[in-house]
């Protein structure tokens, strides 16, 4: 996620050791949005080395890259916004509009590339006979060409729907 404001409030480095042994360092600051409803977040630097790459100062014009992540203790939850990327303003890639042709002013105009060939004109071909398909020929054989008496109701009463099957149920 990215959020953009004002950084109005650095706290003090905090540092400490784990219980492995190691040593850490973890940097909060507050940012206020520059929105009609401005909010204020604060974020958690967390390493000396992103502390390091990521230099925050009270009243500088910022864009933070950062994770949410929430945890339970005790039944209570808390949230914390971790910043991994802390870019100035002035060094954000600015989004540029793209060149508008102006009026009145001639255009240059399209060469289509590598044309080798001249378009050919559509000549009409004659209608062909339709394909014959494997088993086509046994397909026409089947259709009956005279009327084919019912087959008896395997119930032994009259099927009341003619056309449609008697079923024994």
């Amino acid at each position: 996620m990215e959020i953009s404001g004002k950084i109005i409030h650095v706290l003090q480095v905090q540092a400490g050791t784990s219980q492995s042994g190691r040593q850490w360092k973890s940097l909060d600051f507050v940012i206020e949005t520059q929105e009609s409803h401005p909010r204020k977040v604060c974020f958690n630097l967390f390493g000396d080395e992103r502390i390091s790459q990521n230099p925050v100062q009270v009243g500088q014009e910022v864009a933070v890259s950062f994770d949410v992540e929430s945890r339970e203790w005790q039944g209570k939850w808390f949230t914390k916004c971790s910043a991994f990327r802390v870019a100035p303003m002035s060094q954000q890639p600015q989004y540029q509009q793209p060149m508008q042709p102006q009026y009145g002013q001639p255009q240059q105009s399209y060469q289509q590339p590598y044309a080798t060939q001249p378009p050919q004109q559509y000549q009409p071909q004659p209608p062909q006979a339709a394909p014959q398909y494997p088993g086509q020929q046994y397909a026409q054989m089947a259709q009956p060409s005279q009327q084919v008496p019912p087959a008896p109701s395997p119930t032994g009463y009259p099927n009341p729907t003619p056309g449609l099957p008697d079923l024994p149920f």
